[in-house]
């Protein structure tokens, strides 16, 4: 009796334990996503101050000011386009995917075994990141030579070319924030 008694409290007991465990592991995990997605938003929202900072220095003719915040916003898009970068690299060496013998499963570079169900998925996120970095880099690139200021005349040229690119790589920032926070859902 002794023992059947010992033995059911030990089994809750261990259960209870094991359930603490899981209940840590999981609120650790949702943690660092909310971590990662509201280091993103502020970054996204250090962004559009950046762009009104721009905006307002266009519409008030401050070269000086109109060339610090372009500085600062070719900043973040570099920052933006290195992060893209980063996911690239990480899902590709985490999906690269090779046939075994029997094509059930695929193995990735560093050996590990997975479904090609989940394969193919990351195939198609890699090859949409892929996509939206050359965007980033052509927004930038565009951005950062377009020309501020007119060589013989001291006043700020291109307002509406400079408007269009970096609320288009905003609109792509925008994006890849709320993709991000559809599938922590």
């Amino acid at each position: 009796m002794k023992r059947l008694i010992f033995t059911t409290i030990l089994t809750i007991f261990t259960i209870n334990i094991t359930n603490a465990q899981f209940v840590s592991a999981q609120y650790s995990e949702s943690k660092q996503v909310d971590t990662r997605i509201n280091s993103e938003l502020r970054a996204f929202q250090n962004f559009e101050n950046q762009l009104d900072q721009f905006s307002y220095a266009m519409m008030v003719e401050d070269v000086w000011l109109a060339r610090k915040a372009k500085q600062a916003i070719i900043h973040t898009m570099e920052i933006q386009i290195l992060s893209t970068q980063k996911k690239i690299n990480e899902l590709s060496w985490r999906g690269t995917s090779y046939s075994k013998r029997d094509n059930s499963q695929t193995r990735s570079r560093n050996g590990g075994i997975y479904s090609k169900r989940n394969g193919i998925g990351s195939d198609f996120e890699l090859n949409q990141l892929i996509d939206q970095l050359e965007t980033k880099r052509w927004i930038k690139y565009n951005f950062e030579s377009t020309e501020l200021i007119h060589s013989r005349r001291r006043d700020i040229v291109n307002k509406k070319d400079h408007r269009q690119l970096m609320y288009r790589f905003r609109d792509l920032m925008r994006d890849d924030l709320e993709k991000n926070q559809r599938e922590k859902r």
